[in-house]
């Protein structure tokens, strides 16, 4: 048979060790997701003691060239927000331009699926959501969750090249 099943390579040993790595990865990522939940519970908490107010929006400043900051890229395009969606009560409009999403943001966003594991693995979870609206930096707080609607989100995305 052409030298196969080659005798030199453990085939349950491998799987059992694919198996763990599996395992430690979705460890890893519960974790991930844990301390960022734990990050918006802490940082909501210390705007109340400041007796800061707590919209969804919660930073508006304009971008500009000369800002020390990066500057903002958008690679996501809000088009229809349904109404009573978990989009409509984060406070998405149509024409937003998405920055950062969580932790994906232009230079790490290879296409839509990377949205929407995102928001499988944050499901009735806080998401920061960074965006651009008329020249203007927003920053949301989207929960994506099941609603009467399509989706997690209520809301069309589409990539911008």
């Amino acid at each position: 048979a052409q030298g196969f099943p080659r005798a030199d390579i453990d085939i349950p040993a491998i799987r059992f060790a694919r198996q763990q790595v599996i395992c430690l990865r979705n460890d890893a990522k519960a974790l991930t997701a844990d301390i960022e939940e734990g990050l918006v519970v802490l940082h909501s908490q210390a705007r109340k003691e400041r007796g800061e107010p707590e919209p969804t929006e919660l930073a508006t400043s304009p971008t500009s060239p000369t800002s020390p900051e990066k500057p903002l890229v958008g690679f996501l395009k809000v088009g229809e927000v349904s109404d009573g969606s978990p989009a409509q009560d984060a406070g998405f409009q149509d024409g937003d331009l998405v920055c950062k999403i969580g932790s994906v943001s232009a230079e790490n966003f290879s296409g839509l699926q990377d949205i929407a594991k995102l928001t499988q693995h944050s499901e009735n979870r806080p998401v920061s959501v960074t965006l651009l609206r008329n020249g203007q930096r927003k920053v949301l707080i989207l929960k994506p969750r099941k609603w009467s609607g399509r989706g997690l989100l209520g809301c069309h995305v589409q990539a911008v090249k």
